[in-house]
C-alpha cells in the first residue's frame, strides 16, 4: 500500500485480522528480530492514529514485483516448492550483494530454478535438509 505503515497482516479463520503499523523504517523491524521475544525501546516516532486515517490498499502488481507471483506459486505447488523458493532466493541475493547478479536477476534466477524444480514430499526435517541443499546446488549452477 501506498503509504508504507503496515508491514505484515494476519487474517484468521474467521476472517478478523491483526495487522503490524509502523512508521516506513526498518530499524523497527530489524530490533524486533534481532531481540525477539523481547521488545527494544523505540527509535522511530510514533504513529498516531492521524497517520492511519486514510490507509490505501491496492491489488499487487505481480509484473513489477514478480517474486510475490513466485511466492503464491511456490505456495501452491507445495511445500518442496516454498523450501526450493528459499534456498533459491538465498543464493540470488548473495549473487547480487557480491555484485554476481543483477538486481533484476533475483527473481528470474529464483523462476528458473522453481521450474526445474520438481516437486517431492516433505515428511521431516531431513526432506527440508536435502530439498534446501538440492536447490542451493541448482541455484548456483544458474549463476550467470
Amino acid at each position: 500500500h501506498p503509504q508504507s505503515l503496515v508491514h505484515g497482516a494476519l487474517c484468521f479463520k474467521d476472517n478478523s485480522y491483526i495487522a503490524q503499523f509502523n512508521k516506513p523504517d526498518m530499524r523497527c523491524s530489524i530490533g524486533y528480530a534481532m531481540a525477539y521475544p523481547e521488545r527494544l525501546e523505540a527509535v522511530i516516532p510514533a504513529l498516531s492514529l492521524k497517520d492511519m486515517a486514510q490507509l490505501e490498499f491496492l491489488e499487487p502488481d505481480e509484473v513489477r514485483f514478480p517474486a510475490l507471483r513466485l511466492a503464491r506459486e511456490a505456495l501452491a505447488s507445495g511445500p518442496s516448492h516454498l523450501v526450493a523458493l528459499n534456498a533459491l532466493n538465498e543464493i540470488a541475493v548473495h549473487a547480487f550483494l557480491g555484485k554476481k547478479l543483477l538486481f533484476s536477476g533475483i527473481p528470474r534466477l529464483i523462476e528458473r530454478g522453481l521450474d526445474l524444480h520438481a516437486s517431492v514430499p516433505i515428511l521431516s526435517i531431513e526432506d527440508v535438509f536435502t530439498v534446501d541443499s538440492q536447490s542451493r546446488a541448482l541455484g548456483q549452477s544458474l549463476l550467470p
